[in-house]
């Protein structure tokens, strides 16, 4: 009879370590705050992988502070959590990275690498900082490379030249001392040298608001009024750029000018299709549930970093819009992307998997 306790008890034990394994959790920590246009379909499909996974996740919202997002870190190293992952934000990473390894925490970067200025003393993943699990971020700078030919091309077709045959080009970037602000204008740079009918007026910086940028935009038309092809390093200034060319100047996109952003927002897939934006590029949305997925294997015993695709430090590429993906990607904001199921992309879950499938095709339905 003892026997038998003994095995029941030892088989309960098993049971017990083997969920309490499962069940890791997970700290999302964003810049913005809570309901933020770029930010809310972010943690939406997080918490939907980390369900279809079988994770815990708490979310903390930084509401655009350095101290408030290291005050979220603290706390969630204070609540035993089994990795943190976020984006680089006001150069906060190198010290999320000191804090985290002083605690044993694992941590994964995402979306906005570590800045320039701290990568040789940060190193690379699992290196100076063992904490430092890996990194996968967007390819801001091909972002702004790709909005701006698009741009072009598309306003050449159109006939919107000035003159002596230029297109004239403003810019209307995030804050100047972010990572991603600065990747994707130099990839605005890298596209104009590469042209000879482009002549570059001036870059302003709107703080990724839709108010500023209509403000800036507005001051920036009446400056160079021949100025035909708007860039905006995101989906909300660029509607504020239209709205403002539209309702204070009385322009009209595609006869008038173009205008664009990086972010493929509910918000900018919509002006799309209802032709208020000439296109979005992104995709980077995609980069936090992605990483849950790399994350989960992770603990499970399956290292993305043997993953020849990915390794310890990747990049994610960006494209603009295709037409056809746009009523695809809306109806998918509306239903709550209940259509995705992130076990599909876990190695875990799929052992015949040879390496992780990176990439938007999962969240376009191709």
């Amino acid at each position: 009879m003892l026997r038998i306790i003994l095995v029941f008890w030892l088989l309960c034990s098993m049971n017990t370590m083997s969920y309490a394994k499962d069940m890791y959790s997970l700290a999302l920590i964003t810049t913005r705050a809570a309901h933020d246009p770029y930010w809310e379909p972010v943690e939406t499909l997080v918490r939907k992988a980390c369900d279809d996974l079988g994770m815990n996740i708490t979310v903390y919202y930084a509401d655009s502070s350095r101290d408030k997002f290291l005050a979220s870190v603290r706390d969630a190293i204070s609540n035993n959590t089994d990795v943190i992952f976020f984006p680089n934000f006001k150069k906060v990473a190198y010290d999320v990275l000191q804090l985290a390894s002083q605690h044993k925490t694992k941590i994964f970067i995402f979306d906005s690498g570590i800045a320039k200025q701290n990568q040789d003393v940060a190193d690379v993943p699992r290196g100076k900082f063992k904490a430092w699990i890996g990194e996968l971020v967007a390819d801001d700078e091909k972002a702004g490379y790709v909005l701006a030919n698009t741009l072009f091309d598309r306003a050449e077709d159109l006939g919107l030249v000035d003159e002596k045959g230029l297109l004239q080009v403003v810019a209307i970037n995030g804050p100047v001392s972010e990572v991603p602000s600065q990747k994707r204008f130099q990839g605005l740079k890298r596209a104009i040298e590469q042209r000879k009918n482009v002549r570059f007026m001036q870059v302003v910086y709107a703080d990724w608001d839709m108010k500023n940028a209509s403000l800036k935009a507005s001051s920036l038309y009446k400056r160079y009024p021949r100025t035909t092809v708007f860039w905006a390093a995101s989906d909300l200034m660029a509607l504020g750029i239209e709205e403002s060319l539209r309702i204070q100047h009385g322009l009209k996109i595609g006869k008038d000018f173009v205008v664009g952003g990086i972010d493929w927002t509910k918000q900018g897939l919509k002006a799309v299709a209802d032709n208020q934006l000439t296109t979005s590029v992104g995709g980077q949305m995609y980069i936090a549930p992605y990483a849950t997925v790399l994350i989960y294997d992770y603990l499970h015993g399956i290292d993305f970093a043997e993953d020849d695709d990915i390794g310890l430090q990747a990049s994610f590429q960006m494209r603009a819009i295709h037409v056809e993906e746009v009523e695809l990607l809306m109806s998918r904001y509306e239903g709550g992307w209940n259509s995705l199921n992130f076990r599909d992309l876990s190695m875990v879950y799929n052992p015949k998997l040879r390496a992780h499938p990176i990439g938007l095709d999962f969240f376009t339905g191709k």
